[in-house]
């Protein structure tokens, strides 16, 4: 539980909110660095760069993990990136954060709406209606103008499908809102 608190410390302290961690992965985080932590080995610039961790969820059923970092590139280009794999749900959002030209108050606001939305999509998973062998992915990125939330299915062998992909708001609320109604209503 002490790199839990080590995170929660520090994102508190910048106003950030807390990032949701499921109670069962708690005990499992590990710091990777000042401002990267997760239950697996994560890559800080690849989950900023975003795209590499979204195609491994879309190729095969990636065992459960969450990650959180900050990073970046340049003087105003950083972003805090949340990922999540629990189960029927596959949650990967991003939110800009720590640039020289961006508005700090304005920015942590954003953060705090990502957070609440996703620990939203996390409590709604004791009630989610979500087939065997299907996981949503949802994924949105205020930083890179949007994102999609789709229903996939992984059989026993063969490829993984998309079963349905709705796009979502560039509003990381309202996105996240409606991430959520999918998972409580499958497709």
């Amino acid at each position: 539980m002490a790199v839990y608190d080590t995170m929660r410390e520090l994102f508190e302290r910048n106003d950030l909110g807390v990032p949701p961690i499921p109670p069962a992965l708690r005990p499992e985080l590990r710091q990777f660095g000042r401002w990267a932590f997760g239950t697996r080995t994560v890559e800080p610039f690849e989950m900023y760069m975003f795209h590499g961790y979204i195609q491994e969820a879309q190729r095969a059923w990636v065992p459960d993990y969450v990650a959180v970092s900050h990073a970046g590139h340049g003087i105003n280009s950083y972003a805090i990136t949340y990922q999540l794999c629990a189960g029927p749900l596959v949650v990967i959002a991003q939110s800009g954060w720590g640039g020289v030209y961006s508005d700090p108050v304005e920015s942590a606001a954003m953060l705090r709406r990502m957070f609440a939305g996703i620990a939203t999509l996390v409590g709604d998973l004791a009630v989610a209606h979500v087939d065997a062998g299907h996981r949503w992915l949802i994924v949105h990125s205020e930083f890179r103008g949007g994102g999609f939330a789709e229903c996939r299915s992984y059989p026993e062998s063969g490829e993984p499908r998309r079963e349905s992909r709705v796009r979502l708001s560039e509003d990381v609320g309202t996105a996240l809102a409606a991430g959520a109604q999918l998972l409580r209503g499958n497709r």
